[in-house]
């Protein structure tokens, strides 16, 4: 592949990552899509880009560290997963100074005892934030999530989008995207976190 067909290819993937990123905290991107078919009133994909753009950047590390914790997932169609508590509703993330993940994952709410469990958990899984918004998380050589971020600058309604429905999620300015993507940059899980400490 020529440098020429790389580059295109790897724009195509980030247009694409950006406008999964704008509605990836939003729990209906396949039917927005979708919708956008057969929609007299069409919404390009620049503008869609040029919305989420604005209201969002690359975050840095400093950005990045801290506890977060998760306001909405959501998964592609037909995606299964071996490990279930992926799927477990209330979860945190803490990014560390020194480049270790730890995620804490419950099927009930956050009790006073989170942070005392968020601590006993080992510092065995790494990440590396790259400038072009592409977060590495590394448990093993042979197990790694490519997960395109950003940092919303400021607030984004959802619901506001031509489509969408009236509970779409509402960005606030400080919470992240995370696009997780496969090889082919296929998005098969996306999540919004809200940092809390």
């Amino acid at each position: 592949m020529t440098n020429q067909a790389q580059g295109s290819r790897r724009k195509a993937i980030l247009i694409t990552v950006a406008i999964v990123a704008l509605i990836a905290a939003a729990l209906w991107y396949t039917n927005y899509r979708n919708s956008l078919k057969n929609n007299t009133q069409q919404v390009s994909a620049s503008a869609v880009e040029n919305t989420f753009t604005q209201k969002s950047k690359y975050p840095t590390t400093q950005d990045l560290v801290g506890t977060w914790e998760m306001v909405s997932q959501q998964t592609g169609p037909n995606v299964t997963f071996d490990n279930q508590a992926t799927l477990f509703p209330f979860q945190r993330f803490e990014f560390t100074q020194d480049g270790y993940v730890k995620n804490l994952a419950q099927t009930t709410p956050f009790d006073g005892n989170a942070d005392k469990y968020m601590a006993s958990i080992p510092k065995n899984v790494t990440y590396h934030l790259y400038d072009n918004g592409l977060l590495q998380i590394r448990r093993s050589a042979a197990n790694q999530d490519a997960i395109m971020i950003s940092l919303m600058t400021d607030n984004l309604d959802l619901s506001t989008l031509p489509g969408a429905p009236a509970d779409a999620p509402k960005l606030q300015k400080g919470d992240i995207t995370l696009s997780y993507m496969t090889a082919k940059g296929e998005i098969y899980l996306t999540r919004q976190l809200r940092k809390i400490q």
